[in-house]
């Protein structure tokens, strides 16, 4: 039931008017860019608020199959917004390649009393896939059960920023991750995000195994075109004053999601560094639970993002504690094995 949108005037007009609003706030930040620090803070300066976050803004690459096997790309919410209260109740997907140009992201610009300052972006998918189907027969009827498929959502990116991005946060369905600059990926001063095939989550790395399991979302970027520059269509979440009525829409029609205007309360410099820590097998990396994201977090939960600490990843599960002890144990029988008997094939095999 999915169908693709045709772009109407109301939702150019709302383009338009934020395209037109970031194009001044670019160019008056150009203007005065000599009399501001390369990334110092900006207190209530718009103007330096946006050229900071043009500068450090992420570049989302998105997985090949997202056109051909219709994975949805990302899109306006003024597009739903638009639809729903024409009373349009069908799911939208996007797939036209030719619009990621127009993308929005919007960012939330915070200075943290450590002296850092934490930059949310947001980006805005109007439909999710099924990250599974399975073809069954019920009531002599074939049925095909969806997992993992819902209309909207939002997705977001968040930067730490001292002088240049010192860490960057990437977030997934039911949780987060940090990364250490030294983990991260970059174009020039841009972050580079790795984006789900069927979740649209945020990841630093491509990999995944293509199914439903945490982490094992597909990310494999070899088309060029299937990426969206983060600067080039900043709108922010609350230095506004005149926006479309898109902006501030009830829940009701951008399918139960919350409007850009209310994302500042999920934003910020006091939110965790990560988020999920279910059960994982640390040798295999898979996750045996909902939401496992700090367990490849560089950062532990109890260190707010915008503090400036060193690394401090989680402590492990205890079942990986003891797999981990167990192992440490064997390779010490292996070390007084080997002096007597000679043990190294043996090692060798624990290795592998």
């Amino acid at each position: 039931r999915s169908q693709t949108i045709q772009e109407s005037p109301l939702l150019l007009r709302a383009t338009n008017h934020c395209v037109m609003m970031r194009q001044w706030h670019v160019a008056a930040a150009i203007a005065v860019s000599f009399l501001t620090p390369a990334a110092g803070l900006c207190g209530e300066d718009v103007e330096c608020q946006v050229d900071t976050a043009a500068r450090f803004a992420p570049i989302y690459r998105l997985d090949y199959t997202s056109v051909t096997e219709k994975r949805c790309l990302p899109g306006h919410p003024a597009t739903v917004y638009e639809q729903r209260k024409a009373g349009n109740d069908r799911d939208i997907c996007e797939d036209d390649i030719t619009k990621l140009e127009n993308v929005p992201i919007f960012y939330h610009y915070e200075e943290c009393e450590s002296g850092a300052v934490v930059i949310d972006y947001w980006i805005w998918y109007s439909h999710q896939p099924a990250c599974l189907k399975i073809n069954t027969i019920q009531n002599g009827q074939r049925a095909t059960n969806e997992y993992g498929a819902h209309r909207a959502d939002w997705e977001k990116v968040v930067v730490h920023i001292m002088d240049e991005v010192k860490k960057v946060r990437y977030h997934q369905h039911s949780g987060s991750y940090t990364k250490h600059r030294d983990n991260v990926e970059f174009v020039d001063s841009h972050p580079v995000a790795y984006v789900g095939q069927d979740s649209h989550g945020s990841y630093h790395n491509e990999g995944g195994t293509g199914n439903c399991l945490y982490f094992q979302d597909f990310r494999r970027f070899e088309d060029p075109q299937l990426k969206v520059d983060g600067w080039k269509n900043l709108i922010s979440i609350k230095n506004h004053t005149e926006m479309p009525e898109w902006f501030t829409s009830p829940g009701e029609y951008l399918d139960g999601f919350p409007n850009p205007a209310k994302l500042k309360k999920r934003s910020g410099c006091k939110k965790s560094s990560c988020s999920g820590l279910d059960s994982w097998n640390a040798a295999t990396g898979i996750c045996t639970g909902v939401s496992c994201g700090c367990r490849k977090s560089d950062y532990c939960e109890d260190i707010k993002f915008g503090d400036i600490t060193d690394k401090k990843p989680c402590e492990d599960t205890t079942l990986n504690e003891i797999s981990t002890g167990g192992k440490n144990l064997i390779n010490k029988l292996l070390d007084r094995g080997a002096q007597v008997s000679g043990t190294s094939a043996l090692r060798s095999l624990w290795a592998l």
